[in-house]
């Protein structure tokens, strides 16, 4: 499980909508509309994303 860093919805990792970065780290979402939300503004959500690329259920 993971949990998209734009609205914190935890979902399965399978399921998620998937942005690879150019260093082929991968960010996970709950939704395309959370992926955009993201990619309008990342340095607002850099900070909840995990070295990896994916923010873990804590």
């Amino acid at each position: 499980m993971i949990q998209d860093p734009v609205c914190g919805t935890i979902i399965k990792k399978e399921e998620a909508v998937t942005l690879t970065l150019e260093n082929n780290k991968k960010i996970y979402f709950c939704s395309r509309k959370c992926m955009l939300i993201f990619l309008k503004n990342p340095d607002k959500y850099v900070g909840k994303v995990h070295l990896h690329g994916i923010y873990p259920l804590v």
